[in-house]
């Protein structure tokens, strides 16, 4: 029973760590580093280039900035759960 309860109290610590913490403000991120703040609910606005560039706009007010692989991937399945409140998205 001790080893449920320790495995039990395990679980509930991984799922209550904190994100990682967030490149400086501004700094080029991976689009894979912006998907995880896309599912993490933590976008607030996407505005994306036709050179496929994207700055973010953090709800915390940080801007970062990547470029997806292919054109409009920020609206994609898969990319914004739909869990998430509104997101703003601009598209050139």
């Amino acid at each position: 029973m001790k080893r449920l309860s320790l495995f039990a109290s395990v679980l509930a610590l991984m799922a209550c760590t904190p994100p990682a913490p967030l490149p400086p403000d501004g700094s080029d991120i991976p689009w894979s580093e912006a998907v995880e703040l896309f599912q993490q609910c933590r976008v607030e606005t996407a505005f994306q280039l036709h050179d496929r560039t994207v700055t973010l706009t953090l709800k915390d007010g940080t801007t970062l900035h990547t470029v997806t692989p292919r054109l409009d991937d920020v609206v994609r399945p898969g990319v914004m759960p739909p869990r998430c409140d509104d997101v703003g998205i601009i598209m050139e």
